[in-house]
């Protein structure tokens, strides 16, 4: 992405792509309405297959493929994607150029062939970029805004995370395989920490997200029942077999 690039404002410059992602590999953050870093704008670009992009608060929606431009995300304005059947697009991020200083070029050996390690620290960075640090001035203002709501949401935490007949360690790593089926980056670096200050290991951490992952996948699997239960009240049937 060299030049001018249309939906940019003067003086925005690309100074970071991520990996390709497909179908199996997008991140479940970029499915629900998110937001970039104030200061960030983003660039959807599909490589291959189609992409649905939509901005949820106007009811825009455009439909990605290779060739045309790259759809264009501002900063703060929420927006989602979601693919329509096989697909590759990577998303590059932009801000002004005056703040890139020694920021990595785009493109480069290293970008164009991302490692497994490389991809895991771009899709953190990713999601520094789509969520706000948490801060001192957003939660005085989510105090402000609704301060009985959040006083007794408070109180409901320190009793759901009060010792009980579930040690603390015991919630806290309950907590942080539940953080990995939401899907939410604060819980699960918040709860990270506060299962490792009550004394839970990395390997403890570890098997509870495998059980999460286990059960998460289960629930796909359980839920068959209903398409098999439906398939037989429609009078499906399955193609017989060829035999051997």
């Amino acid at each position: 992405m060299n030049g001018k690039i249309a939906g940019l404002p003067e003086g925005v410059v690309p100074y970071r792509s991520t990996a390709v992602f497909t179908e199996t590999t997008i991140p479940q953050g970029l499915l629900h309405a998110h937001r970039t870093a104030p200061g960030v704008w983003g660039l959807i670009e599909v490589l291959e297959g189609r992409l649905m992009f939509r901005l949820p608060e106007t009811g825009i929606a455009r439909m990605l493929a290779p060739g045309c431009p790259p759809a264009v995300t501002e900063p703060g304005i929420a927006h989602e994607v979601a693919p329509e059947g096989p697909v590759r697009f990577r998303i590059t991020f932009c801000r002004r150029a005056e703040l890139n200083g020694e920021a990595r070029p785009e493109g480069g050996a290293e970008a164009g062939c991302p490692g497994r390690h490389q991809q895991g620290r771009e899709a953190a960075e990713m999601t520094d970029q789509m969520y706000p640090q948490p801060s001192r001035e957003l939660a005085a203002e989510r105090r402000k805004l609704a301060p009985d709501q959040l006083a007794a949401f408070e109180a409901f935490s320190r009793a759901a995370f009060a010792e009980g007949a579930l040690s603390a360690k015991m919630k806290q790593i309950i907590a942080v395989a539940v953080a990995h089926v939401t899907q939410c980056p604060y819980c699960i670096k918040g709860h990270t920490k506060a299962a490792v200050r009550a004394g839970a290991s990395p390997q403890e951490l570890m098997e509870a997200i495998w059980v999460a992952a286990e059960m998460r996948a289960g629930g796909a699997y359980a839920h068959s029942n209903l398409m098999l239960a439906t398939l037989d009240e429609a009078g499906a049937k399955p193609e017989p077999q060829a035999a051997d």
